[in-house]
C-alpha cells in the first residue's frame, strides 16, 4: 500500500508542473539454471508507454547470467548485469560505455558519483566472498 502512496503522490506533483511521463523503463532480470549454469531467459529492457499502454523490449542482454538494478541519471540510464555496469543513452538506447565490477548489485548516483553495492558467493562452498 505504501507504494500506491508514493506513485500517487509522484504522478499528482507531475500534473501540477505540467509535466508528462514519457516511458518507463523496467529491467527484466533473466533467469539462470544455477545447477548447468546455462542461461533460461537473457536479460532485457523494456519501456512502457503510458500513453498508448504498450510494452516494448528495447534492449537484450546477451553473455550475462542476469541483472540486479537499473537507474536513470540525465539523458543516461545504468544497469548492474552480473560482473559490470552498462550506461545506455536515455533516448537511443545505445551502449555508451560499459566497466567490468565483479559482483556489483544495487547501484545510486549522488552528486555525480557512482555508489554500488557488491556481493556474491563462492561456487564451491556457496559462502559469501
Amino acid at each position: 500500500m505504501k507504494y500506491i502512496f508514493y506513485l500517487a503522490i509522484i504522478i499528482s506533483t507531475l500534473h501540477a508542473q505540467n509535466e508528462y511521463i514519457n516511458q518507463v523503463l523496467l529491467l527484466n532480470e533473466g533467469a539462470l539454471d544455477f545447477n548447468t549454469n546455462e542461461v533460461i531467459e537473457p536479460v532485457k529492457i523494456g519501456k512502457y508507454n503510458p500513453s498508448s499502454n504498450t510494452y516494448e523490449t528495447i534492449i537484450q542482454i546477451d553473455n550475462v547470467d542476469f541483472a540486479t538494478d537499473i537507474v536513470i541519471n540525465e539523458d543516461y540510464f545504468l544497469v548492474a548485469a552480473d560482473n559490470k555496469i552498462m550506461k545506455y543513452h536515455l533516448d537511443t538506447y545505445l551502449l555508451m560505455d560499459s566497466i567490468n565490477i565483479p559482483g556489483v548489485r544495487k547501484m545510486c548516483v549522488f552528486n555525480n558519483n557512482l555508489f554500488v553495492t557488491k556481493g556474491d558467493y563462492d561456487p564451491v562452498s556457496f559462502g559469501p566472498v
